[in-house]
């Protein structure tokens, strides 16, 4: 990270006057205007940036981060605004993002375009939180009808991962049920590991309930990106399933 001192020697932490001196910023707003269209910063002990992105455009934009100066690889942004993750920018407003160690260049480039967008890149080694928070989650829930099966989706975003925060598995007996050999199995598919929930297929009375409650102490990560989560419950004679869960979106 380059120091900057005033007139004095005087070392510059930030980049608002100091004494009355008058500070040129050499970094301007860019215009992207094409495919590919870019704006570079070179960077060395900061930890994150920030891009500010104006106008009534019509495009859309990555963030990507080189180690070498040359090669680059694409990286998840974080809007405050709605908290949440994206992989790409297609709307004004301003936008975070984390650089890991040992980076070298963080751009923005366009890789749809119809009509131009202003970008402003800043890299600091402050951290973009005033205050620190989980990420919050939302919720997706599915019931089904006596005797059916309940297959819960969780929807994933393109480039990033689905973490699950709770899982409730209700089985409720709409019926007298008679008891079985084998257990009820719950399946699961994009958790890593592809968990497996046993229910008793013992005999019950008809309003009994079934429940399973996961709070997870650690979110628990999707086994790949850009994919969905899914929770089945088998098809099951005089049972209603219910599944909820919370989840969030993210890198």
């Amino acid at each position: 990270m380059a120091i900057i001192y005033d007139i004095n020697g005087n070392q510059l932490r930030t980049i608002a006057a100091q004494g009355g001196d008058a500070l040129i910023d050499a970094r301007p707003a860019a215009v992207l205007a094409g495919v590919n269209a870019e704006t570079i910063i070179a960077i060395a002990q900061e930890t994150s940036a920030v891009i500010d992105v104006r106008g009534s455009f019509t495009a859309t934009m990555v963030a990507e981060i080189s180690f070498d100066g040359i090669n680059y690889q694409q990286y998840p942004i974080f809007n405050p605004v709605t908290e949440l993750y994206v992989v790409s920018i297609t709307v004004a407003g301003q936008f975070t993002l984390d650089i890991p160690s040992g980076a070298k260049k963080v751009r923005v480039r366009m890789t749809a375009y119809t009509s131009p967008a202003t970008v402003t890149l800043r890299a600091s080694n402050a951290k973009q939180f005033i205050y620190i928070k989980d990420i919050p989650s939302s919720m997706a829930s599915l019931t089904a009808t006596v005797g059916l099966a309940v297959t819960l989706t969780i929807p994933g975003a393109s480039g990033l991962y689905n973490y699950l925060t709770m899982l409730q598995i209700v089985k409720f007996n709409a019926a007298t049920l008679t008891a079985a050999a084998t257990p009820v199995l719950v399946t699961t598919t994009n958790i890593i590991g592809n968990p497996v929930f046993s229910f008793p297929a013992d005999a019950a009375a008809q309003g009994t309930i079934n429940e399973q409650v996961f709070k997870f102490q650690k979110p628990i990560k999707g086994s790949s990106p850009s994919s969905t989560m899914v929770i089945t419950c088998p098809a099951t004679t005089n049972v209603i399933w219910r599944v909820n869960a919370a989840f969030y979106i993210g890198a």
